[in-house]
Parts: structure tokens; sequence; C-alpha cells
């Protein structure tokens, strides 16, 4: 094995809520009662011996963090933004006595007298994002056939990960952070501002960690910030990890997301205008709002191609938690609303709603020149011709349609849906994505083979021993990651893997392919390094919002079948049809297996409650020799907008929101059977 520098950065292969310190104390986040206004004090009538509040008073630096130019407290005092905002830490040696000491502490604060859920003033818009292409507003208001829409979503796909929470030990004027951070040149100028200290005084180890998202990039340096204050002014090691509730409620909160439509259509069903509106409550702070805004305008307005369209998109700040959303799972939002429109134009126009998708991803060479996003959609139409063919979906949705149209309850009530979407990897226009990925393998004297690069998931890893196996012809416990060097454990910007995952893997073959050459020509040990240079420049203009987002794009089409139970209104899922073209598939059936777990986190978040196991699922891969493609949140994109597709045939009205609450189809079907009442009444009437 390579040596190893020695470095302030390390690597720990351990949970840091399995890490254990001599004396170590544990704390609890103290919250804010009060949604606006001033805290005054906090206090406990009969604080007992070894335990200490802590607030934003013992701070000695800066009271804040800066992530992508945006200022977040470290803990609120003065100005408080939202209910629960940290506003203290409770530290003590016992972590069942801290959860009583804190229903019993007295917050004295001065609440503000504004109403903070007023949000219609210009002040609370805090990003975005207007992309105009052709005479949209003018077009729409002349044409003929006309759809308005508006959808709302409040999803959030999280999963059964480890509770954020860091540990710090502050000794001998040296701050040790355990956290698993993938940011630590973020959370080592955290500490060091608010800290007062430099950075040679502080040691991270980065410990093991489940999740290789965006969400909590910011959020791990925020708390190890909090941790780094408890610690030095009790002098111990403190220790405090969030309960699950608190994960849920203030870091792993659902992004609200309203987007209505204005379309003017042809006959055929050609979409000749688009006006788009999209709201995204964004909390009280949002270091990414802005990427955020731009990603959902792409998706919007390249899956098809419109002739002309203006899509505006705009994040407002409320008085609720931070927004911590993972970026690349921000799409599916855009894909929602827009499958459910095209849903309805189908039913609207007549029009099969496969014939209606085909139509709108043609383009003319000339509008294809000038049009801002570049995108090759056109495999959308195997995809859509496979898919139609192995559900039977033309034949069903005829059927399931005439029976809903002649009779709301022809028994069993059933629908079918249909949805398209993308997955975009390497996005050229993210804040915090490094472009300029690197791999690195050597080849040691003894035949091991080590990797460095930024790590991949568990999963990603098999996958990358499978190629390094084939390629080099070498056992898999001869591989290893070089986790331990200093390129790769602190860059300025961090690599997200989870965005990059096809990116760092083509990189290991052609490293891999280019090592079997010289290993019989050239001594041991080998070294080889593969890079892919940031020409986001030449493909993405920031200044324009224009040209290539990606650096890579996988497509999907989806159907789902659907039966509603007529006294409970219960929806059950009689199959699932998923059709994905993502290049060369390295291994099926981890891809299947990755697949599925998708569909299974979608399921639960989309409708709680239901059965996953009995769900037929049928997955096929459309494979070519293009290099592998991420397909990972494919399904997230997709599957949502063909459950309420099929929905709405179903029930025979529209189902413009998730996730599907308790009630919601039968409150949906009520809301339209009044509608239906009160236009006959009006029909009656004119008629008199």
């Amino acid at each position: 094995m390579a040596k190893v520098t020695k470095v302030l950065t390390k690597v720990q292969k351990k949970y840091y809520t399995d890490v254990t310190l001599p004396d170590i104390f544990h704390g609890v986040i103290i919250r804010s009662p009060i949604g606006s206004g001033t805290i005054r004090s906090i206090t406990h009538p009969n604080l007992p011996e070894n335990y200490t509040i802590i607030t934003a008073r013992d701070i000695v630096g800066e009271n804040k963090i800066i992530t992508n130019n945006i200022e977040s407290p470290i803990l609120a005092y003065e100005k408080v933004s939202y209910v629960g905002e940290p506003i203290g830490i409770l530290v003590g040696e016992d972590k069942i006595k801290l959860y009583e000491l804190i229903d019993e502490l007295e917050i004295k604060y001065t609440e503000a007298q504004e109403n903070p859920e007023v949000i219609a003033n210009k002040t609370n818009i805090i990003a975005s994002r207007t992309t105009t292409f052709g005479e949209s507003e003018l077009l729409y208001t002349n044409s003929e056939i006309k759809i308005e829409r508006s959808y709302a979503s409040k999803l959030q796909f999280t999963k059964n990960k480890e509770p954020l929470g860091a540990i710090c030990n502050f000794s001998k004027k040296h701050f040790t952070i355990y956290a698993p951070t993938q940011w630590p040149h973020h959370l080592r100028l955290g500490i060091c501002n608010v800290m007062g200290c430099a950075k040679t005084d502080i040691t991270i180890i980065k410990t093991k960690t489940d999740n290789n998202a965006t969400n909590s990039i910011w959020r791990t340096s925020l708390l190890a910030c909090q941790r780094a204050i408890a610690s030095k002014v009790v002098g111990r090691p403190v220790k405090i990890v969030l309960s699950r509730k608190e994960q849920d409620e203030y870091v792993d909160s659902p992004i609200i997301v309203h987007t209505s439509y204005k379309v003017a259509l042809e006959n055929d069903g050609t979409i000749k205008a688009m006006n788009a509106d999209i709201q995204v409550d964004c909390g009280s702070f949002c270091p990414f709002a802005q990427e955020i805004l731009d990603r959902l305008v792409i998706a919007l307005s390249s899956i098809y191609r419109y002739k002309n369209f203006t899509i505006t998109a705009y994040a407002q700040r409320t008085s609720k938690p931070p927004l911590s959303a993972d970026l690349h799972l921000t799409d599916f939002l855009a894909f929602f609303s827009l499958e459910n429109l095209f849903h309805e134009i189908s039913r609207e126009l007549h029009i099969f709603p496969n014939e209606l998708r085909k139509k709108n991803i043609q383009i003319n060479a000339k509008d294809k020149k000038n049009y801002p996003f570049v995108f090759d959609s056109q495999p959308l139409n195997e995809l859509l011709d496979k898919v139609v063919e192995e559900s039977d979906f033309i034949r069903k949705h005829v059927v399931y349609n005439l029976n809903s149209d002649i009779n709301d309850f022809i028994l069993p009530l059933k629908g079918i849906g249909l949805s398209c979407a993308f997955e975009g990897s390497g996005f050229y226009g993210a804040s915090v994505n490094e472009n300029n990925l690197i791999m690195e393998i050597t080849m040691e004297v003894d035949g091991s083979v080590v990797i460095k690069s930024p790590s991949p998931p568990e999963s990603i890893f098999e996958i990358w021993k499978d190629i390094i196996c084939e390629i080099l012809k070498v056992e898999r416990d001869v591989i290893f990651m070089d986790e331990n060097s200093t390129e790769n454990l602190e860059p300025i910007l961090p690599n997200i893997t989870a965005d990059n995952i096809s990116i760092l893997t083509n990189l290991l073959k052609k490293c891999c392919t280019a090592l079997q050459k010289q290993r019989f020509r050239h001594p041991l040990p080998i070294n080889v390094k593969k890079s892919v240079a940031s020409n986001k420049n030449k493909k993405w203009n920031a200044t324009n919002f224009t040209g290539i987002p990606f650096h890579s794009t996988s497509w999907v089409a989806s159907v789902t079948e659907i039966e509603v139970n007529p006294c409970t209104y219960i929806p059950k899922i009689l199959s699932i049809w998923i059709v994905i073209s993502g290049g060369e598939i390295l291994n099926k059936q981890r891809a299947e297996l990755s697949v599925k777990k998708a569909i299974f986190q979608t399921l639960v978040q989309t409708i709680p409650g239901i059965t996953y196991d009995e769900i037929p699922k049928h997955i096929y891969f459309i494979e070519n020799k293009d290099e592998p493609k991420e397909i990972g949140d494919l399904v997230y994109n997709v599957l949502p907008a063909s459950i309420t597709n099929a929905l709405s045939v179903a029930v025979n009205t529209d189902i413009p929101a998730l996730p599907l609450l308790q009630d919601a189809i039968y409150y949906a079907m009520q809301k339209k059977e009044q509608e239906e009442i009160s236009k006959d009444g009006e029909i009656k009437s004119d008629e008199n």
C-alpha cells in the first residue's frame, strides 16, 4: 500500500453515533417556541450540577456560518426566524436526564407583532429565474384552444439513515471533530469563524455515512459548530445526535412547490405556447435556492420541445425551517406537474397519451438550433413504444376511460397512467459540485490496486471492483480505496459523489485500460490518473442560461395500473412497468435492485400505508454502447406522475397533489360530483 501523508482530516470507518470517548457529555438542542421575535433569556429553576445551558452569548467569534453567500445563525437569539430554530444547547452527563430538564426550561421572549406567515410582499423572494423562447404570451392570448392547470407537491424522498449530528472534543486548545461531513473545508472554515481559532487548531475525522446527497452538506457544518461551542464551554467531549423527529422536521422536511400552467394548443395536440409559473417555499434560509430554481426550469422546458414558452420560477422566504433539498432529487417536482398536465391535455383533446408526448418531442431544425437547452430526447420514442407494448397500455387506456366516462361506479374502479422523465448528472450550473473530477489508480509492487477518488456508495464500489477485476484480472480482496489522500479529503468545493457516479465510473474504466497496457512493459508500481477537465464554459453559458446543462442524461418511461376500492377509496397498485435508457448497464442485477428500492421509496412517500411486496414490477433496460449513465433517480422522477395519472382515470377526476393523504380520493370525487351538480343546474336554468 502507498504511504499516506498525515493530514488534518482523517477517515474513520465507523458511524459517529458509534464513537465513544472518555468522560463524554451529551447535548440536546433548545428550540425556539416562537416563529418570529427575540429570545430574552433561557433559565432553569434548579439546574443540577454538571448540566449547562449554552446560548449565543457563549460564542467567542461570529454567530453565523456562510454557505454559498447565505448566512445562517449558529444559535439564534436576537432574531428568531421560525418555530423550532436552535436558540441554545443543554449539555450534561445523562442523556435521559437532559430530556427531562429541557421540558422544565423557562424561556422568556418578545414575540414579533407582525404575522410571520405573510409572504405576499416581494422582499421575501430570495431567488428567481425566467426563461423565454418565442412569443408565448401573445400566442396564448390569441389561441382558440387553451388549458389552465395548477399542481402542488409536498414530497421528500427520505431514506433510513443515521440522523445528523457530531462529536467535538476540545482539549489543549485543539478541536477534534467527528462528523459525517462531505464538505470538510466548509466545516473547518465555519469552526474557525465561530470559535476564533486557526485552521491548524482543528482535526476533522470524517465518519462513515450512507448519505451521499446534498441535503445535509451545510447542515453538518452548522451542527459541528454548535458542538464545538459546547465542548469548549464545558471542557469535555460533547456528542449531540438529532432525534428522528428533529431529523424529519428540520432536515428532511418536504419541498413545497406549486406550479401553474397556461397552455395554447394546436388541434393535433402540439403545444404552440407554454406559460408556467413555479413557486418554491424555501423556508427561513436556503443556500441553494437559485440552483433549485434553475434545475426546475430546465426540467420543465427540456423533456419536450415547445414552439414558444415562458417559464418563471421564484423562491420565497417563509417562517418555516430552512429548506435542505437534495439538489439532484428536485427535478421530480417539475416532472410531476408536467406529466400530469400532459395527461389532462390528452383527455381534453382525446389523444392517446403516448402519441401526444411523441408529437411534442419533435422539433424542427430552426427551433432546435435556437432552443435554449441542448437535449437529445429521441430515446423517449423507443421507451414509449416499449412501455406501451409491454403494459398493453392502449387497450387498457381505452377500456378504463370508457368505463369512467359512462359510469363512475362500474366496479372495480381501474385506471392506467403514463409518464416520462430524465435524469441529468454532472449539472454544469451547480454551485457546489466540482467539475474537475479526478480518478487515480495505482498498482503496487505487491499487486494490490489502490483507488484514489471521491468515496462512492458501497454498492457502487462493488461495481468498481467488478470492472477492475475484469480489466486487470485481479482478485477483489486486493482492491482498496485510498481515502486518506489530502487531495480527496478537503477540496474547496465538495465532490457530491451521488451526482457524479457515471463520470467517475467512466474515468475508472479508462484508468484500468491504460494501466493494463503498461502493466507488462513497466515495473510496478504503476500509477494512472484520468480527469474530466472542466469544459463547462464551452458547453454551458451561465450568463445567458443556455447550452448543455448536464454531462450526461438518461431517460425513462413508466406505466402504472391502479384499482380503487369504491367503499374505502383506498388505492391498490396492480402493476408497474419501468423502461430505462441509461447507456451500458454494468451490472444488471444491481441495477434492477436499485430500481426496485427506488420504487419502494417512492410508493412509501406518495401513498402512505400501501402494500409493496405484492406489486408486480416489470423493469426493462434499453441498452446501447454509450457510456454508463446515472439511473438511480429515474424512478423518483417518473413514478409519482404515472400514479396520479392512473388514479385520475380510475376516479374520473384530477388528482393534482401528492402525497396522497387519507380521504384525498374521496374528497376529490365529492368535489367533482358537486361541480357536475352545479353545472347541470346552470344548464337547466339556461334552458328555462
